[in-house]
Protein backbone atom coordinates (compact mmCIF):
# COMPACT_ATOMS: atom_id res chain seq x y z
CA UNK A 1 0.00 0.00 0.00
CA UNK A 2 0.98 3.87 -0.14
CA UNK A 3 1.14 6.29 2.24
CA UNK A 4 2.30 9.94 1.41
CA UNK A 5 3.98 8.74 -1.54
CA UNK A 6 6.00 5.93 -0.59
CA UNK A 7 5.14 2.13 -0.46
CA UNK A 8 4.63 0.72 2.33
CA UNK A 9 4.15 -3.18 3.01
CA UNK A 10 2.38 -5.07 5.35
CA UNK A 11 5.53 -4.71 8.21
CA UNK A 12 4.81 -1.25 8.45
CA UNK A 13 8.35 -0.04 6.92
CA UNK A 14 8.31 2.77 4.30
CA UNK A 15 10.99 2.27 1.07
CA UNK A 16 13.17 4.66 3.04
CA UNK A 17 13.40 2.59 6.76
CA UNK A 18 13.94 -0.57 3.92
CA UNK A 19 16.98 1.50 2.19
CA UNK A 20 18.97 2.20 5.53
CA UNK A 21 21.42 0.00 7.06
CA UNK A 22 19.43 -2.18 9.08
CA UNK A 23 20.67 -0.70 12.45
CA UNK A 24 20.17 2.77 11.63
CA UNK A 25 16.91 1.99 10.68
CA UNK A 26 15.51 0.45 13.54
CA UNK A 27 17.99 2.86 16.01
CA UNK A 28 16.03 5.73 13.86
CA UNK A 29 12.46 4.21 14.39
CA UNK A 30 12.46 4.00 18.56
CA UNK A 31 10.92 6.42 20.14
CA UNK A 32 13.89 8.97 22.01
CA UNK A 33 13.90 8.50 25.74
CA UNK A 34 11.96 5.52 25.77
CA UNK A 35 13.72 2.50 24.23
CA UNK A 36 10.78 0.99 22.24
CA UNK A 37 9.51 1.75 18.83
CA UNK A 38 6.17 3.00 17.58
CA UNK A 39 3.38 1.05 16.80
CA UNK A 40 3.25 0.00 13.08
CA UNK A 41 0.12 0.11 10.63
CA UNK A 42 0.39 -3.75 10.63
CA UNK A 43 0.19 -4.09 14.23
CA UNK A 44 -2.71 -1.89 14.87
CA UNK A 45 -5.51 -4.60 16.71
CA UNK A 46 -2.97 -6.93 17.61
CA UNK A 47 -3.80 -8.46 20.88
CA UNK A 48 -0.90 -7.11 23.78
CA UNK A 49 1.16 -9.05 26.07
CA UNK A 50 -0.34 -10.96 28.56
CA UNK A 51 -0.78 -9.07 32.27
CA UNK A 52 -1.27 -5.73 30.22
CA UNK A 53 -4.41 -4.79 29.03
CA UNK A 54 -5.34 -1.93 26.45
CA UNK A 55 -7.39 -0.26 28.55
CA UNK A 56 -7.90 1.35 32.25
CA UNK A 57 -9.36 -1.05 34.67
CA UNK A 58 -12.66 -0.54 36.00
CA UNK A 59 -11.79 0.88 39.31
CA UNK A 60 -9.62 4.07 37.81
CA UNK A 61 -12.12 7.13 38.46
CA UNK A 62 -12.03 10.01 36.41
CA UNK A 63 -10.28 13.46 38.28
CA UNK A 64 -12.80 15.23 40.62
CA UNK A 65 -14.81 14.45 43.75
CA UNK A 66 -17.30 11.51 43.07
CA UNK A 67 -21.28 12.61 42.87
CA UNK A 68 -22.98 11.69 46.13
CA UNK A 69 -26.26 9.88 45.79
CA UNK A 70 -27.11 10.76 49.48
CA UNK A 71 -26.99 14.71 48.23
CA UNK A 72 -29.03 14.34 45.89
CA UNK A 73 -31.87 12.84 47.99
CA UNK A 74 -31.24 15.10 50.75
CA UNK A 75 -31.76 18.34 48.68
CA UNK A 76 -35.06 17.19 46.86
CA UNK A 77 -36.31 16.15 50.22
CA UNK A 78 -35.15 19.60 51.94
CA UNK A 79 -36.97 21.72 48.26
CA UNK A 80 -40.41 20.34 48.80
CA UNK A 81 -40.34 20.97 52.75
CA UNK A 82 -39.35 24.35 51.77
CA UNK A 83 -41.70 25.02 49.39
CA UNK A 84 -45.07 23.37 51.45
CA UNK A 85 -43.88 26.17 54.04
CA UNK A 86 -42.68 29.88 52.49
CA UNK A 87 -44.02 28.88 49.08
CA UNK A 88 -42.01 29.83 45.75
CA UNK A 89 -41.03 33.06 46.93
CA UNK A 90 -39.97 32.39 50.33
CA UNK A 91 -37.88 29.87 48.84
CA UNK A 92 -34.00 30.11 48.76
CA UNK A 93 -31.03 28.29 47.21
CA UNK A 94 -29.19 29.02 50.67
CA UNK A 95 -32.16 28.01 52.60
CA UNK A 96 -32.42 24.74 50.79
CA UNK A 97 -28.70 24.30 51.16
CA UNK A 98 -28.75 24.69 55.08
CA UNK A 99 -31.95 22.27 55.39
CA UNK A 100 -30.12 19.58 52.89
CA UNK A 101 -27.10 20.43 55.29
CA UNK A 102 -25.01 20.58 52.08
CA UNK A 103 -22.33 23.35 51.07
CA UNK A 104 -24.29 25.94 48.33
CA UNK A 105 -21.20 24.65 45.87
CA UNK A 106 -22.78 21.07 46.15
CA UNK A 107 -26.37 22.62 45.45
CA UNK A 108 -25.10 24.29 42.59
CA UNK A 109 -23.05 22.23 41.01
CA UNK A 110 -26.01 20.12 40.56
CA UNK A 111 -29.31 22.81 39.77
CA UNK A 112 -28.01 25.82 38.68
CA UNK A 113 -31.41 27.66 38.66
CA UNK A 114 -34.40 27.98 41.45
CA UNK A 115 -36.67 26.89 38.75
CA UNK A 116 -34.72 23.52 37.65
CA UNK A 117 -34.48 22.54 41.25
CA UNK A 118 -38.05 22.79 41.83
CA UNK A 119 -39.46 21.42 38.74
CA UNK A 120 -37.17 18.20 39.68
CA UNK A 121 -38.62 18.16 42.90
CA UNK A 122 -42.20 18.39 41.65
CA UNK A 123 -41.22 15.65 39.44
CA UNK A 124 -41.03 13.25 42.14
CA UNK A 125 -44.65 13.65 43.51
CA UNK A 126 -46.08 11.39 40.53
CA UNK A 127 -48.87 9.22 41.34
CA UNK A 128 -48.53 6.19 39.69
CA UNK A 129 -51.39 4.15 41.43
CA UNK A 130 -53.87 2.29 39.99
CA UNK A 131 -57.42 3.11 40.57
CA UNK A 132 -59.07 0.42 43.36
CA UNK A 133 -61.43 -2.10 41.54
CA UNK A 134 -64.36 -2.66 44.01
CA UNK A 135 -66.51 -4.38 41.15
CA UNK A 136 -69.05 -1.25 42.03
CA UNK A 137 -69.00 2.32 39.88
CA UNK A 138 -70.39 4.16 43.12
CA UNK A 139 -67.60 2.57 45.55
CA UNK A 140 -64.86 2.87 43.21
CA UNK A 141 -65.28 7.07 42.90
CA UNK A 142 -65.85 6.58 46.68
CA UNK A 143 -62.49 4.94 46.91
CA UNK A 144 -60.95 7.17 44.61
CA UNK A 145 -61.72 10.45 46.20
CA UNK A 146 -60.91 9.31 49.56
CA UNK A 147 -57.70 8.71 47.94
CA UNK A 148 -57.51 12.50 46.62
CA UNK A 149 -58.64 13.23 50.44
CA UNK A 150 -56.00 11.37 52.04
CA UNK A 151 -53.46 12.79 49.85
CA UNK A 152 -54.52 16.16 50.10
CA UNK A 153 -54.12 15.70 53.66
CA UNK A 154 -51.36 13.75 54.79
CA UNK A 155 -48.55 14.43 52.18
CA UNK A 156 -46.08 17.34 51.10
CA UNK A 157 -47.54 17.24 47.77
CA UNK A 158 -51.10 18.35 49.22
CA UNK A 159 -49.34 20.95 51.34
CA UNK A 160 -47.26 22.42 48.31
CA UNK A 161 -50.94 22.61 46.20
CA UNK A 162 -52.57 25.83 48.01
CA UNK A 163 -48.79 27.43 47.40
CA UNK A 164 -48.04 27.60 44.31
CA UNK A 165 -52.24 28.06 43.33
CA UNK A 166 -51.32 31.28 45.27
CA UNK A 167 -48.46 31.81 42.95
CA UNK A 168 -49.86 30.80 40.00
CA UNK A 169 -50.07 34.40 38.21
CA UNK A 170 -46.57 35.22 39.05
CA UNK A 171 -45.29 31.59 38.17
CA UNK A 172 -47.45 29.73 35.63
CA UNK A 173 -45.18 27.31 34.20
CA UNK A 174 -44.06 26.10 37.84
CA UNK A 175 -47.93 25.29 38.53
CA UNK A 176 -48.21 23.71 35.26
CA UNK A 177 -45.47 21.69 36.26
CA UNK A 178 -47.21 20.62 39.42
CA UNK A 179 -50.46 20.23 37.23
CA UNK A 180 -49.22 17.61 35.46
CA UNK A 181 -46.73 15.91 37.62
CA UNK A 182 -49.49 15.79 40.82
CA UNK A 183 -52.86 16.52 39.42
CA UNK A 184 -53.01 14.88 36.13
CA UNK A 185 -52.64 11.47 37.20
CA UNK A 186 -55.03 11.72 39.71
CA UNK A 187 -57.70 12.72 37.11
CA UNK A 188 -56.40 9.67 34.98
CA UNK A 189 -57.28 7.90 37.73
CA UNK A 190 -60.93 8.71 37.52
CA UNK A 191 -61.20 8.68 33.97
CA UNK A 192 -60.43 5.08 34.55
CA UNK A 193 -63.44 4.40 36.27
CA UNK A 194 -65.57 6.93 34.59
CA UNK A 195 -64.73 5.22 31.42
CA UNK A 196 -65.36 1.75 33.13
CA UNK A 197 -68.73 2.74 33.68
CA UNK A 198 -69.58 3.62 30.58
CA UNK A 199 -68.30 0.63 28.61
CA UNK A 200 -70.56 -1.08 31.21
CA UNK A 201 -73.96 0.84 30.09
CA UNK A 202 -73.84 2.66 33.60
CA UNK A 203 -72.99 6.28 32.22
CA UNK A 204 -74.21 7.65 29.05
CA UNK A 205 -71.25 7.23 26.08
CA UNK A 206 -71.51 11.08 25.56
CA UNK A 207 -70.28 11.77 29.04
CA UNK A 208 -67.83 14.79 29.77
CA UNK A 209 -65.56 13.29 31.96
CA UNK A 210 -63.63 16.34 32.15
CA UNK A 211 -66.84 18.00 34.04
CA UNK A 212 -67.63 14.96 35.78
CA UNK A 213 -64.08 15.06 37.44
CA UNK A 214 -64.02 18.80 38.35
CA UNK A 215 -67.84 18.03 39.92
CA UNK A 216 -66.16 15.13 42.36
CA UNK A 217 -63.04 16.82 43.18
CA UNK A 218 -64.12 20.36 43.21
CA UNK A 219 -66.39 20.30 46.71
CA UNK A 220 -63.81 18.14 48.19
CA UNK A 221 -60.87 20.42 47.24
CA UNK A 222 -62.87 23.71 48.16
CA UNK A 223 -63.99 22.36 51.49
CA UNK A 224 -60.22 21.84 52.38
CA UNK A 225 -58.31 24.61 51.72
CA UNK A 226 -61.05 26.85 53.05
CA UNK A 227 -62.55 26.05 56.11
CA UNK A 228 -59.99 23.13 57.01
CA UNK A 229 -57.94 19.79 55.94
CA UNK A 230 -60.58 17.97 58.43
CA UNK A 231 -63.57 19.23 57.27
CA UNK A 232 -64.36 16.70 54.99
CA UNK A 233 -65.25 13.54 56.15
CA UNK A 234 -65.87 10.33 54.69
CA UNK A 235 -69.43 10.62 54.83
CA UNK A 236 -69.52 14.01 53.02
CA UNK A 237 -67.09 12.09 50.21
CA UNK A 238 -70.56 9.66 49.99
CA UNK A 239 -72.13 12.39 49.92
CA UNK A 240 -70.63 13.66 47.08
CA UNK A 241 -70.00 10.82 45.01
CA UNK A 242 -73.90 9.75 45.27
CA UNK A 243 -75.38 13.05 44.37
CA UNK A 244 -73.23 13.57 41.11
CA UNK A 245 -74.04 9.69 40.18
CA UNK A 246 -77.70 10.81 40.75
CA UNK A 247 -77.55 12.96 38.01
CA UNK A 248 -75.71 10.86 35.03
CA UNK A 249 -76.52 7.61 35.89
CA UNK A 250 -78.36 5.75 32.98
CA UNK A 251 -80.63 3.66 35.42
CA UNK A 252 -80.53 6.39 39.01
CA UNK A 253 -80.49 3.52 41.82
CA UNK A 254 -83.75 3.22 43.62
CA UNK A 255 -84.40 4.76 46.72
CA UNK A 256 -85.13 2.08 49.78
CA UNK A 257 -88.19 2.10 51.01
CA UNK A 258 -86.85 3.21 54.46
CA UNK A 259 -85.24 6.49 53.26
CA UNK A 260 -88.30 7.16 51.39
CA UNK A 261 -89.86 10.34 52.90
CA UNK A 262 -93.67 11.11 53.50
CA UNK A 263 -95.21 14.53 52.92
CA UNK A 264 -98.11 14.61 55.59
CA UNK A 265 -101.29 16.14 54.12
CA UNK A 266 -102.17 19.74 55.99
CA UNK A 267 -105.27 20.97 54.65
CA UNK A 268 -108.25 19.10 56.09
CA UNK A 269 -111.05 17.73 53.63
CA UNK A 270 -113.33 20.53 53.91
CA UNK A 271 -110.49 23.27 52.43
CA UNK A 272 -112.45 23.52 49.42
CA UNK A 273 -115.45 24.49 50.60
CA UNK A 274 -113.88 27.36 52.68
CA UNK A 275 -111.20 28.73 50.67
CA UNK A 276 -111.00 31.55 52.16
CA UNK A 277 -110.48 30.57 55.71
CA UNK A 278 -107.47 30.85 57.43
CA UNK A 279 -105.40 27.43 58.80
CA UNK A 280 -103.65 27.33 61.66
CA UNK A 281 -100.05 25.71 62.05
CA UNK A 282 -101.73 21.92 62.96
CA UNK A 283 -103.78 22.46 59.76
CA UNK A 284 -107.24 23.13 61.08
CA UNK A 285 -109.14 26.29 60.20
CA UNK A 286 -109.57 28.71 62.75
CA UNK A 287 -112.53 29.16 64.93
CA UNK A 288 -112.77 25.04 64.75
CA UNK A 289 -112.45 23.30 68.21
CA UNK A 290 -111.11 19.36 68.31
CA UNK A 291 -112.20 17.16 71.06
CA UNK A 292 -109.55 15.15 72.52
Amino acid sequence: MERGGQRVRETGESDIQRAAPRGLARRAARVPGTGRRPVTTAEVGRPGPRGRPDRPPSGVRSPGRPRDARADGAIIEATLHTLATAGFTGLSMEAVAARAKVGKATLYRRWSTKNTLIADALATLVETAEPVDTGSLRDDLVAWLNTVRRHNLQTLAGRIMPRLLAEREAHPELFETYRQQVMEPFRQQAAKVLTKGIAAGELPVDLDIDLITDMLVGPVAYRQYTTGYNEVSGTRIAQVVDTVLGGILTHPRSVPAEESISVPEIADAGAASRPDEPIDAAGRRRGTSTTV
